[in-house]
Parts: structure tokens; sequence; C-alpha cells
């Protein structure tokens, strides 16, 4: 008689077909990060067990259903963050889709409609497999025994942690349960843990002033200061900064009334950290603390009750929480979001009102929507100029275009007066397969940073020419208190090691980053 095999080529296929689903956030990691995560697997496999052994019974088929589904939202977050910004699911993406708002939230949505898909039809595979006979037919120890086993390296790990790092686990509060997290088959949870911690910090910080020793101001001729903070601009994509591709035209006419940082480094690469650090006094480092904004140079400026504060925004104030740096803007005496502004240029005409008020000092900041992704969204059908290289580059060249027109409409209305406006970019991107993407590399915190000055201005503070000293963005500080005229207020420190706050939110030094594309 003919022996029966220990198992059906069926019941092998679909045994390996669901360890194979189950390893894809693995081998998305082993590609894209070179990184294989063996306690990952293990979580994983845990919560698969429990899927498992939900589905043999009647009355718990729904909970595993919520429970796949819950695995497949967990894991697509991981996959997603390793393909497109190859990295790990961190703080700064939470941060991204909690502080978020609708027509963003949209944008994306479209932007990112193919993996929506492929999350769906994960979905589809996985819960096919698990309706497969055999396994809703798996004996109880060797479900318990496998989730015994996948679940030990985890726990061991964590174990780990908690013995050499000082985390002790029995005390739970908000960054412990992230740590706690990260080493479970809810993983992608933490970094939304760390994220509302902070801001729930920023609104708990929100209404709070910071309280500045006594100070001088030096008087001076000059009569507006603009700052204007581009989204997402890289330097090397400026033909101000040597790109091929005339990006910049109008600016690079005006090149005498140039002071050029030629090495100019982001503090992050990341906006509500980038921005945070710009405006507020503390550096990156590892201490970040959302307490420490309150000191910032929007709140030190009202202080010397000379300067009007100004800021004015075509990027939306409303979000599903707040942006980190809420509580610096905010500081700002006059206030205007744009919530329907298509494109940038937008903000003039708010701009001339605020250059036509009665006040006779004006500090004012003006938030563009740049070179945000998705990039051929931020300007006018008019500015679609460039066609090449790939659809990529020549999207985000237009972007950078169209802002050179909207700096050039802002310098315009000053040239008559005692003014300067200086521009840097809260961060760069990294060009990763098709698409401009966040990234911790050096792409991503190389930035144009410059100063015009009208022919007004004094000559005591005017420069000329450029400057090829690496220097970090967030001196913004330090500049902006001489040009404010503020004497006896210690300068911030000048990260002169051009640190840089990472997406996990540790410090890595400019020189030690990966180049990027």
């Amino acid at each position: 008689m003919e022996s029966q095999p220990f198992m059906p080529k069926k019941t092998i296929f679909y045994t390996a077909s669901l360890f194979t689903l189950v390893l894809i956030p693995n081998l998305f990691f082993l590609y894209y990060i070179n990184e294989f995560r063996t306690t990952l697997l293990c979580s994983n496999l845990a919560l698969f067990f429990i899927i498992l052994f939900l589905n043999r019974f009647k009355h718990t088929k729904f909970l595993a259903v919520v429970a796949l589904l819950f695995f497949v939202i967990n894991n697509s977050f991981a996959i997603f963050s390793s393909f497109y910004f190859r990295d790990l699911f961190n703080v700064t993406l939470a941060l991204s889709m909690l502080t978020t708002n609708t027509s963003e939230a949209w944008e994306m949505a479209q932007e990112y409609v193919g993996a929506l898909f492929l999350a769906f039809f994960y979905f589809i595979a996985l819960y096919h497999c698990i309706k497969y006979k055999f396994f809703k037919t798996l004996d109880y120890p060797i479900l318990i025994i496998g989730f015994i086993f996948a679940i030990a390296l985890p726990m061991r790990h964590l174990y780990k942690e908690y013995k050499h790092t000082g985390i002790d686990y029995r005390l739970i509060n908000s960054s412990k349960l992230s740590n706690y997290l990260k080493n479970t088959p809810f993983f992608s949870l933490a970094p939304f843990i760390e994220a509302k911690d902070f801001l729930d910090q920023t609104i708990q910080f929100k209404n709070q002033t910071f309280d500045y020793p006594p100070f001088k101001t030096k008087p001076n001729n000059i009569e507006n200061i603009i700052v204007v903070i581009g989204e997402s601009a890289r330097r090397d994509a400026l033909s101000l900064y040597g790109n091929i591709t005339k990006t910049t035209p109008l600016i690079d006419k005006r090149i005498n009334q140039l002071y050029i940082y030629d090495q100019a480094v982001s503090p992050a690469a990341f906006t509500n950290a980038s921005i945070s650090l710009l405006l507020s006094k503390q550096i990156p480092n590892k201490n970040f603390s959302i307490e420490k904004n309150l000191d910032n140079i929007i709140s030190l400026a009202n202080q010397t009750n000379i300067w009007e504060t100004y800021w004015l925004s075509t990027q939306e104030n409303i979000s599903m929480y707040v942006n980190m740096f809420s509580m610096i803007n905010n500081q700002a005496k006059n206030k205007n979001w744009i919530s329907n502004a298509i494109y940038d240029e937008a903000i003039i005409s708010e701009y001339e009102k605020a250059l036509t008020d009665n006040h006779k000092k004006r500090l004012i900041f003006i938030h563009l929507q740049g070179s945000h992704p998705v990039c051929s969204k931020r300007y006018p059908d008019g500015f679609k100029l460039f066609a090449d290289n790939s659809t990529t580059i020549n999207e985000y060249n237009n972007s950078i275009y169209y802002t050179d027109f909207v700096i050039d409409k802002l310098i315009q209305k000053l040239e008559s007066t005692s003014s300067m406006l200086i521009y840097v970019s809260d961060h760069g991107l990294s060009n990763i397969g098709t698409k401009m993407v966040h990234a911790t590399n050096k792409k991503g915190v190389e930035v144009p940073f410059f100063i015009w000055y009208s022919d007004f201005v004094s000559q005591d503070f005017k420069k000329k020419g450029r400057d090829s000293t690496p220097i970090s963005t967030t001196n913004l500080y330090n500049i902006l208190m001489e040009y404010l005229g503020i004497e006896g207020i210690k300068y911030k420190d000048r990260n002169s090691k051009l640190e840089v706050l990472t997406s996990e939110f540790t410090i890595l030094q400019y020189k030690d980053m990966e180049d990027g594309q």
C-alpha cells in the first residue's frame, strides 16, 4: 500500500505562502535598509499564532479578521517607510501623520495610492491563507508552543534593555511604553505614542511665555526684516548654487545685493523639528524639548517693544493636533494662515497690508509651501518650464523656479525702503526612486540660505559676496538678534559641529551622514 505524504503539496504551498507573506516586512528592511530584524519577524509570527487561534472558533473569527487587519496596517507602516524613505517607521513620520491637514492628507493619499492598493492586496492574500482548512484545524498545543517560541526573542531583547539601559518598565509612562511596544507585535504604535507625547507638551506650554533678563535695543535704520522660510528646497536645486538648469533667474540677477551662505546645513530633515530649531534658542541635542521652544526669536522681538511681529503662511494651521512649532509662530502679534491658498503668491496681498500698516519696524516671517511634495501641485501651469530631466526632477525644478518668482515679488515691495529679506529653507529632499522625499542624509539637510539688502540699508549691516564657511541654519537666531539691535542677551550656541537631529530624535554630525541623491 502506497504511503501518504506527511503533508499534502497544497498544505506545503499554503504554509510556505503564509510564512513568506509574514516575512515580507523583513525582506523590505533587508533590501532597502540593509537590516534584518529578527525580533520583528518573531513579533509578527507571535501575532499570527494568535490570529490562527482566534480563527479556529466560530465566535472569535471576527476578532481574527480584526487582528489580521491590524497586522496589515502595522506592517504597512514599516514597509512604506522602508520603501519610500529608506528608514524605519519613526516618530518623525508619525508626527507628520498626526499634524497633517485635510488637503495635505488627500494629496498624499493620491500620491501613494499604489501603496494603499498593495496594502489591500496584502490583507486579501493573508486572509485567503488563514481560511485554508489546515490552519483552521491546527492543534491547540502547536499554536501555544509556536506563540511561546515566537515571543521568546522579543521578550529576551526587552529584558536586556531593562537590565542594561536602565529603563524601568514597572513604572509605565508614554516614553517607556513606547520602548516596550518596539519589541512587541504592536511596534508601529510606538512612534505614535512618542509623537503624541511631543504634541501634548506643545499644548501644555502653548500659553506660557519666556522671561528674559533685562536687555537693550540699539537703534538702527532698518524698517523691515523679512524672513522667508522655504519648504523642502535643497541647495543644489537653485541655479544660484550651481544648478545648470536656470531655476532662480530672478534671484541670480540680484547677486550684487546678496550675501550667500554656500554651505548652510539645516538642523533636521523634517519641518516640525527644523523650524523649532531655527527659531528657538535650542540646538540639536539629545535633550530636545518642546519647553525650550519658549525662548524663541519672535518672543524676544516682542519684548523689545519696538519691533512688530508677523507670521504669514500659505500652509494650513489646522491639523489633527498642532505643529510642534505652533507655540513659536503663535507668539507673533499679527498672524494669518491663508488656508485656501493654492499657490504661494496668495501671500502677497497680506504681505502688502503688513508693509503699509502704522508700524515703523516690522519682523515678518513668511512660511511658504515651496517644494513640499507633491511638487507638481506647488506651481501654476505657466511655470511648467523644464523638460530636460526625469519627471521628478523637472517638477521639482519647476517648483524652485516658482519660488524664485515669489521671492522676487516680495523683494520688489521692499526696494524703496530700508529693508532686508532672508531666505532659508527648512530642509532639503532626497531623490529616491521616482520621488523626492524627506531623508536624513546630506541632501536632506543641505539648504539655500542668503540675505538680500535694499540700497537704503545702512552700510554697517550690509554684507556682500559668498561665505564658504560651513554654517548651521540654527544661527538664524543670532543673525536676527543683531539686525533687531538686541544687546545684553547671550548668543545662541553656534552649533559649529553641524549636528543634525535625526528622524529618531538622536544626534548625527553632518560629516558622518550619507550623501544621498
